[in-house]
């Protein structure tokens, strides 16, 4: 009994602990979790929260026998946007862009950033390609007005690959390969801005990436040739300079022409690299020919991604000066397509290369804008008319022809006017009735090698050709 009464006696008083706040810890949980999820620049889903989603989606549209589509987005000419406007109004690009392709989408639709100018979006349960069709006309029109970042107007357009479940994979990987094949179609074709994956393409795509594997390999094992082609002044008989063109050499000896590789240059970066090669050996050749008493000069053709680089000019005038060369020998021709990308700093690399002395053309003039606002405004030396414009003359045919007229065009302007494909005597004739006009193509020569140009300049007898 009296223990029991002890017992009773004992009184609960509390519990003893320690009490830590983890609010912060939380909360820092959480943002890691967020960056590991979540691209920084854009906040919207990496590539580890896509494939997750990706991964959940294909579950979904199997069970439910549904379709989707995986969008593959990319800003076109990105990188020539980054080297002309810097870094830091590149973000803010990609940002701007971001906020837009949002608005595009629904709640159920993933849209995320692999990296660099491309984004993914997953659209779930449609009921055909033409409900993708409609979202990529829908983005398309969203990326028309122009965006204003630190006072500069920046006009985009976008290339877009459409992948549908199943039709064109079953597998992530498969679904995202082949939306990335169908995007680089539609940045090889202006017909759209956006291309519906088929199994064709595949092939397309194996043969860019052999051509770029291609030039590099002519890159590093000295695989590239020049050569030149006269341009014949009608009125004097006389050669008035040789155009320098590029070709590439298989390792079986193969010639390839630009036209085959150019593109893929651009698109990979390379083109810089090839125009420091063609510049290094034009300078050689014409060290040697002036060494036996050939002085001409030399046409070289520029792409947009070099002339926009800051330090172009600058390149250019040290190469020529290292080879103790005249600036004045070297002609640098332009589409007019190159002109508009950056106005800002083409204008600033054509005025020192023109204040040096090196002469500018416009090349392949009126099959682009053929804006005569830019021949009045720009530092021209020569017009070169694309060779579409000789290509219906012939001996029965030589009325309504608009060469008389852009001739009268480049006098008035005092520009030196080239016609290039000239390849009939019957078209050689015609453009000499014209009076003052340079004359190209192979019914003079076609592009020879080095060696060969010598010979033919040695050679040279303009009655020949009548």
């Amino acid at each position: 009994m009296g223990d029991r009464g002890q017992n009773n006696s004992r009184r609960f008083i509390g519990f003893y602990g320690v009490a830590r706040d983890i609010t912060d810890q939380k909360r820092s949980e959480e943002i890691i979790r967020y960056q590991y999820n979540h691209d920084i620049l854009t906040g919207l889903p990496n590539r580890g929260l896509l494939n997750d989603r990706l991964t959940m989606l294909l579950g979904h549209a199997l069970r439910r026998k549904e379709k989707f589509a995986v969008l593959t987005i990319d800003i076109d000419r990105f990188k020539l946007i980054n080297d002309s406007f810097g870094q830091v109004i590149g973000d803010e690009l990609l940002q701007s862009v971001s906020e837009r392709l949002k608005k595009c989408g629904r709640v159920e639709d993933t849209l995320a950033r692999l990296g660099g100018d491309e984004f993914i979006l997953l659209l779930p349960g449609i009921v055909s390609a033409e409900s993708a069709f409609l979202v990529a006309e829908k983005i398309i029109h969203e990326m028309l007005p122009p965006f204003t970042l630190n006072g500069h107007e920046i006009h985009i357009t976008l290339s877009i690959g459409i992948a549908i479940y199943p039709e064109h994979g079953d597998s992530k990987e498969e679904l995202l390969k082949n939306s990335d094949t169908a995007v680089g179609k539609s940045k090889s074709t202006s017909k759209s801005n956006f291309c519906l994956y088929n199994h064709a393409l595949t092939n397309h795509n194996s043969n860019k990436v052999s051509t770029e594997n291609l030039l590099r390999a002519a890159l590093k094992n000295d695989r590239l040739v020049v050569h030149y082609q006269p341009q014949i002044n009608l009125a004097t008989g006389r050669i008035h300079a040789a155009e320098a063109l590029i070709r590439l050499l298989t390792s079986e000896g193969e010639l390839i022409f630009p036209g085959d590789f150019i593109t893929v240059a651009e698109e990979s970066s390379l083109i810089n690299d090839l125009g420091d090669y063609v510049l290094d050996k034009v300078c050689q050749d014409i060290t040697l020919w002036q060494a036996k008493g050939i002085n001409l000069p030399v046409a070289i053709n520029i792409s947009a991604n070099q002339l926009v680089l800051s330090d172009f000019s600058a390149s250019v005038l040290e190469r020529i000066k290292n080879y103790a060369l005249n600036p004045e020998v070297f002609e640098l021709e332009l589409t007019e397509n190159v002109i508009i990308q950056n106005l800002e700093r083409t204008m600033n690399n054509l005025s020192k290369l023109t204040n040096a002395g090196v002469k500018i053309a416009i090349d392949d003039f009126g099959k682009g804008y053929s804006s005569l606002s830019y021949l009045d405004m720009l530092p021209l030396t020569t017009l070169k008319l694309d060779k579409s414009f000789i290509r219906n003359i012939t001996s029965e045919q030589t009325e309504n022809t608009i060469i008389p007229a852009i001739s009268n065009v480049s006098q008035g302007l005092k520009l030196k006017f080239i016609v290039e494909g000239v390849e009939t005597r019957a078209q050689h004739h015609y453009l000499k009735d014209q009076g003052s006009c340079i004359a190209q193509g192979f019914h003079y020569s076609k592009p020879v090698d080095c060696s060969s140009f010598i010979a033919f300049v040695q050679s040279y007898r303009f009655n020949n050709f009548d």
